[in-house]
């Protein structure tokens, strides 16, 4: 599993990074700033997530706190965003392009390691 968060984390740190250079080059600095913005929340989100699900133990399952912490997760990130959208500092669609690019990381990561495991049992 640590394995898997650190690739995604490598590769999204990536994709982030050329995102953020080609909205630097093509559009202005509210966008890039909104890139930069939904990127870093979509990261913490990310990592939030990984952290409650590699906290679960298996002889000692506790669903109530992954709930719970996900909800807890999921305001404070509407709280980030409202209180972003509030400043109008920020281009709410660079906002938005930053955050899904991280979430799209994490798809095809998790189909990649899929396609990996598949491959592995029906190799056994």
């Amino acid at each position: 599993m640590k394995r898997l968060i650190r690739r995604f984390s490598y590769t999204a740190l990536v994709v982030w990074g050329i995102a953020i250079a080609i909205a630097a080059v093509l559009f202005s600095w509210h966008v890039v700033f909104g890139v930069i913005l939904g990127g870093a929340l979509g990261l913490l989100n990310m990592r939030g997530m990984a952290r409650g699900v590699t906290g679960l133990d298996i002889n000692d399952p506790r669903p109530g706190r992954l709930f719970f912490g996900g909800a807890v997760r999921i305001v404070v990130l509407g709280a980030a965003i409202v209180l972003i959208a509030m400043t109008r500092s920020v281009n709410l669609f660079g906002l938005l392009a930053g955050f899904l690019l991280i979430v799209l990381v994490v798809v095809v990561e998790g189909v990649r390691e899929m396609r990996l495991i598949s491959k592995d049992e029906q190799s056994s």
